[in-house]
């Protein structure tokens, strides 16, 4: 229902409405909920923009089992939203969104990994990541294990 209310399927709620569906269904333990609800926090719609809340929000659905809330965490923590840039907790965060099965977590891995960003640079251990992204479906990540 939230997700009918923010691409505007329903009229009489636009973004406010569907931001109190999704934090709902956060409290309500659905990690799909807290992810919807950290973005809208993240940008600022229909709630006004907070990115220390959309962060909490992100490693709630992260720690509920949403991959998606994990990279989301990870990019802020990598980005410094709503909390002190550290890409070594970027660096999990992108590992435990792709040890739940999401290729683009595995992608972000490889590149931390390949580049030496939040660990020390490891080729061996990035080509490893980009096999498991691209087994998790990442188009880009085939390419790099060609």
């Amino acid at each position: 229902l939230g997700t009918m209310y923010f691409r505007g399927e329903l009229e009489g709620g636009g973004n406010g409405k569907a931001a109190k569906l999704f934090l709902e269904a956060c409290e309500l333990d659905y990690a799909g909920g807290c992810t919807d609800s950290g973005f809208l926090h993240e940008k600022g719609m229909g709630v006004p923009q907070d990115h220390v809340r959309a962060l909490e929000l992100y490693h709630k659905g992260c720690d509920l089992g949403g991959a998606n809330s994990c990279v989301k965490a990870g990019n802020a923590h990598l980005q410094g939203r709503g909390t002190i840039a550290d890409a070594s907790k970027a660096l999990s965060q992108y590992t435990q969104g792709c040890d739940l099965g999401y290729g683009y977590g595995c992608l972000r891995a490889a590149e931390l990994h390949e580049s030496g960003i939040g660990t020390t640079a490891d080729a061996v251990k990035a080509g490893e990541f980009f096999e498991r992204a691209c087994s998790h479906g990442s188009f880009q990540a085939c390419e790099e294990v060609q």
